[in-house]
């Protein structure tokens, strides 16, 4: 039986645990390129690291360049050579899904707004629709002429019909 740790034990070892949701990007730029005009080629490095490993791997990845250094404002590692400047950022968790998810919520609670206010205009007189008609026992279709009601029994010429 092979020894596993506690983390292990726990089920927290995995790349989606322990905060493992940070990436780390090398954003690259020819040197007389302006970085706020155009956009810079970008090489995802790692993903699925913590922010510790994530930030050693950028500070690695820029020790190999003879030019290098950090930058404070924007927090990554940069490095120059052959003409080209590369930037090596450590990226987390975007708002950008939690954003995309709350649209789709609105975009959903729109178009059931929509479809019942269509079936109201679209409903002849004296028939409720929506949510409502249901537990106020109203029925949604008026029967035909000549059918029988639910609470009457049906009889010879009506069963043979049906």
């Amino acid at each position: 039986m092979t020894k596993r740790s506690a983390g292990d034990r726990r089920g927290l070892s995995g790349p989606h645990r322990l905060g493992r949701v940070f990436s780390v990007r090398r954003e690259t730029w020819r040197l007389d390129q302006d970085p706020s005009r155009e956009r810079p080629e970008v090489t995802v490095l790692a993903s699925r690291r913590s922010a510790a490993e994530a930030a050693d791997l950028a500070r690695a990845a820029a020790a190999v360049f003879e030019r290098r250094g950090f930058h404070k404002a924007t927090g990554s590692w940069w490095g120059v050579a052959a003409g080209r400047f590369h930037r090596f950022r450590v990226v987390g968790p975007t708002r950008r899904a939690g954003l995309v998810a709350a649209g789709l919520g609105v975009l959903a609670a729109a178009v059931l707004i929509g479809r019942r206010r269509q079936a109201r205009r679209s409903a002849p007189p004296g028939v409720k629709t929506g949510l409502g008609a249901a537990s106020q026992g109203a029925t949604q279709t008026a029967p035909h002429k000549g059918a029988a009601s639910a609470s009457e029994p049906r009889q010879g010429a009506d069963i043979l019909e049906a």
